[in-house]
Order: C-alpha cells, then structure tokens, then sequence
C-alpha cells in the first residue's frame, strides 16, 4: 500500500493530504514612471516676486517672495509675511474682502519699491498664488474675484512687470504635497510647523495659523518660478510631477465628457496669464429703434 494511503474505519483507503506550501506575496508590480510636459523657460526673465496668499473674511495670510536664478540652480528670499483682519465683521462680504485686497496692493505696492524691483521690472515677473476654491465655497470665489479686480486696476503696480501669472491649488492637493495629515486643531499647528521648515522662526516669530498658509502657497509658486526660469531638476520630484504631468484624462460624461492634462501648469483654472487687454460690450438702448448696437471700449 501507498504510504500516502490511510484507512479510516474499515472504509477504502484515501489519500492524505498533503500540507499546502505558505503563500509569498507577489511584489507590487512597479508604475511606469509618470510622463512630465516641462514649459519652455520664459525668455527674458531672470527673476519671479512671489505673492502667497491664503483668502479668507476672516484673517487673511499673505506673504512675499523673491526667486532669482543662481547658477544651475535657484535662491529665494522671503520679503513679508503677515496677516489682515477687518476689524468690524459685521461689513458686508464685499467691503471686506475690498478692505482687504485693498491693503494687499499696497503691501505690493510698498514692497515692489523698498527693494527697487521697478528698476529690473522688465527681467522680473510676478506670480500671485492661492487657494483654488471649491465649487461650493461662495465666500472664497468671492474673495478672490476682488482680489484679481483690486490688484489689476490701474493704481496696481503689477502691470510694470515683464509677466504676470495666477496659480491656485486646490487644498486636497496642497495637503497632499505637503505632507499634511492632521486634521481639526491639530491641522492649524501642523501647517505652522510645516512653514516653518521653510521659513526662519528666529526672523518670523509670530507666525498665525493664516499667515503660515500662505506660506505654503508662496513655496508652491516658488517651485513654479523655478521651472519658468529653465531649472526643474531643482524642485522636488512629488512637485514637479504635479505641476507638469503630462498624463491626460478623461472627464464628464455623455456630451460633457472632455479630456484634460492633469499638471498644474496645463490647466488654465490653475494657471493663468494675465495681460491687460481691450474688452468691448455692447449697449442697446431701449428707447431708440436702430438695429445697430452702441459698443464701449474698456482696457482690463
């Protein structure tokens, strides 16, 4: 008989089983390594001004930056940082949010001539970063529509520069790339800490939990003024690969389906170039029968 053959109470002879090997685990297979769509450098352009802000009807952060090339590499210096809080909270949504943006262009203002970039404006751009608001955040679109309407009217001192660029990021995204994990109160102290490690705690010592979000925004635009001035092996991997994935994807559905490129700097809601341009509207006036419409001319 088998020596693998049992009886088992005088019933026919049966095959014992035989102890099954342990499972390995297979290794994860590796992911292709994600496609970048790096931007040309922009001709011209030796340095960038940062302006980070972090909106809010609350207390809104802010802060300033200066990129500059530096050899193969870049270097930044931070200029201002801060906060602004109106003082009656009782004001309309848009008084304070034009309050606000208000004494953010005069920050700008004031900062653009204490270090003499109006000199060098023809080699410097400017981009203004923010929060991305979320479709449902009516107090955040709000914010920044008169954010954009004060800094580019014409007592704004942005329309000096070679380049002006808007970028906004959305904050699941900033959280991500940041490495941001906490959540509730803890999240505030978290984001300090966080800006801290790109900031000198011994120069800015009184860091808010506003203030130190714009932080983060600045670093966001920082690595962006980076690839503008040709020196993306400068920024780190996981941000590059957010700003300049080349990967396109499909979204909607039905007639709304539509493709799109996920990187940062492909998608015109997350980055725009502003230039000041003639913006025509038509009047009709409903006392007069002509046909032809009145048109008026405004420069934006």
């Amino acid at each position: 008989m088998d020596q693998d053959e049992l009886f088992v109470d005088g019933m026919k002879p049966v095959k014992a089983k035989k102890a099954s090997k342990p499972r390995v685990p297979r290794a994860p297979k590796p992911k292709p390594p994600v496609e970048l769509a790096i931007p040309e450098p922009v001709p011209g352009i030796s340095k960038w001004l940062v302006l980070g802000l972090d909106p809010s009807l609350s207390r809104t952060g802010y802060s300033l930056m200066l990129v500059e090339r530096d050899g193969e590499g870049t270097k930044a210096k931070w200029l201002e940082v801060g906060s602004l809080k109106p003082d009656d909270t009782g004001d309309l949504a848009w008084v304070r949010s034009r309050a606000i943006s208000l004494a953010l262009r005069g920050i700008l203002n004031k900062t653009i001539r204490d270090h003499e970039l109006q000199y060098d404006a023809a080699h410097t751009g400017l981009i203004i970063s923010y929060e991305q608001p979320t479709p449902g955040n009516d107090f955040l679109s709000t914010i920044n529509r008169i954010l954009n309407l004060t800094f580019f009217e014409m007592e704004s001192e942005v329309h000096m520069f070679a380049q002006v660029r808007v970028q906004s990021t959305n904050a699941a995204t900033l959280r991500s790339l940041m490495g941001l994990t906490q959540k509730g109160a803890k999240n505030k102290k978290e984001n300090v800490s966080k800006a801290y490690t790109f900031l000198d705690q011994g120069r800015y010592p009184n860091l808010d939990s506003d203030a130190c979000d714009s932080i983060l925004m600045s670093m966001m635009a920082r690595y962006s003024a980076a690839i503008l001035m040709g020196r993306p092996q400068n920024v780190p991997d996981r941000f590059l690969t957010a700003l300049c994935n080349a990967t396109v994807e499909v979204v909607g559905k039905g007639r709304n389906a539509h493709t799109r490129i996920k990187g940062i700097l492909h998608r015109p809601e997350y980055w725009s170039l502003y230039q000041r341009k003639a913006v025509v509207v038509s009047l009709r006036d409903a006392r007069t029968k002509k046909a032809k419409l009145d048109r008026l001319t405004f420069t934006i």
